[in-house]
């Protein structure tokens, strides 16, 4: 098993912060890796195409909602950029009612 090493990235306004290269432990991973989880394993539970996408679009949108809220200390420009590019990345492909 590979062990996790620290990064120290600095942000913007040129404060240094602490990162983790394992992006199951990091908090600004998991707004991106949610959504994605969340379409694989509504497929898996039987679940159309269809559900399976707006379930995954409507994870992403909380978690946008969250990074523009002043609550969160993990927002940036970046961030949310790129988290909006996902949102409009995400299309369905084919029958919106197929299930595994």
């Amino acid at each position: 098993m590979a062990t996790s090493k620290t990064v120290l990235v600095t942000r913007p306004n040129h404060d240094i912060i602490e990162k983790e290269n394992n992006p199951l432990s990091d908090p600004l991973a998991k707004l991106y890796l949610e959504p994605s989880n969340i379409v694989a394993t509504t497929l898996l539970k039987g679940h159309s195409a269809s559900e399976a996408h707006l379930r995954g679009l409507g994870e992403m949108k909380k978690n946008l909602r969250k990074m523009l809220s002043s609550e969160n200390p993990l927002t940036d420009s970046t961030g949310i950029v790129l988290l909006w590019s996902n949102i409009r990345g995400q299309i369905l492909l084919g029958d919106p009612n197929a299930i595994i």
